[in-house]
């Protein structure tokens, strides 16, 4: 299911299972910035600097430590800036299925500020936890939870690792990125780039397009998925997820197991197509589109003409009811 904000706080819901769009109106995101999970919980940020968790189905919401709490420099928490402090927003539970209606066990990281740091929130927690480490080493630009380790991917391509509960650093052998992730990364494209973890396995999901002179994406999309090899240290291109596929949006990615119970397709990636050249004459507009990791190809799946004008961008939601 994916999230697509509207600007008057009514949200629409694109269900991939039912192949139906639904509208409805949820207040508490009215004029709230928002990110996706890959729980099903999206946090949001208000222009007071408060902090939301929020399960848009249920509508169960939950207040996490404001902005103000983040280690800022004063120049990073005026406005405008401050609004845009918040990079990327992982949500990650230590238990599956997530207990009923609150967070449990479950835990927040974000990637703040200019330094592209990393700070953690954590039931009873009153401030953010900043992860000092990470002052002294690379922009981080992506994070993955596996075996109570943090997994945080960085702009020069190395990978740190975390302890959950100290958040002291661990000694970590981490291999050279493939050669599609430093391309990448040379260009600037650190949105391309997107760690995740799925049935034990830390994946890098890569995106590739060009892009013309004026920065502007132009040309089919491609994605290049790789999986790290504790054993041989090294990265390794994954041409087959077997039964699963991943939802990649502007937050972030999510690996859905078992896809067919949702009408999707295995070994597949559903992403939301970009057309710099639409936005630039005023039609905002999105199209949901699947890739095929084994042939290589897109395929639109028809929903641009149903989903409204004037939208924000689009987050996917793997919906949790409890």
């Amino acid at each position: 299911m994916i999230f697509v904000p509207e600007k008057n706080g009514f949200r629409n819901f694109i269900s991939l299972y039912r192949n139906k769009v639904y509208k409805l109106e949820i207040p508490a995101v009215r004029g709230r910035k928002t990110w996706g999970s890959c729980s099903g919980w999206i946090l949001t940020l208000g222009l007071d600097l408060t902090i939301q968790l929020l399960n848009p189905l249920t509508r169960v919401c939950l207040s996490l430590p404001p902005q103000s709490s983040l280690q800022l420099r004063p120049n990073d928490a005026r406005t405008p800036y401050c609004y845009r402090v918040i990079k990327r927003v992982f949500v990650f539970m230590k238990q599956q299925p997530p207990p009923r209606n609150d967070e449990g066990d479950s835990f927040v990281v974000i990637i703040y500020g200019p330094l592209y740091q990393l700070a953690v929130y954590r039931p009873g927690y009153t401030s953010w936890t900043i992860v000092k480490e990470t002052a002294t080493l690379n922009q981080f630009i992506g994070v993955a939870f596996r075996k109570d380790r943090i997994f945080a991917l960085c702009k020069a391509g190395s990978l740190s690792v975390f302890d959950i509960d100290s958040l002291a650093a661990i000694d970590f052998d981490d291999p050279t990125p493939p050669e599609n992730v430093k391309f990448a990364l040379r260009k600037g494209k650190f949105n391309h780039l997107m760690l995740v973890e799925s049935r034990g396995d830390i994946l890098i999901v890569c995106k590739q397009q060009d892009s013309n002179r004026c920065g502007f994406p132009v040309g089919p999309v491609h994605f290049f998925v790789y999986t790290l090899d504790f054993i041989n240290k090294q990265w390794v291109e994954v041409r087959d997820l077997g039964n699963r596929a991943i939802f990649v949006d502007k937050s972030g990615c999510v690996v859905v197991c078992g896809p067919e119970r949702f009408n999707c397709r295995s070994n597949s990636v559903y992403f939301v197509a970009d057309d710099m050249k639409r936005w630039l004459v005023g039609e905002v507009w999105i199209d949901l589109c699947v890739y095929n990791l084994a042939d290589r190809v897109s395929e639109a799946l028809g929903f641009s003409s149903e989903i409204p004008n004037d939208v924000l961008l689009p987050l996917w939601i793997v919906p949790t009811l409890e």
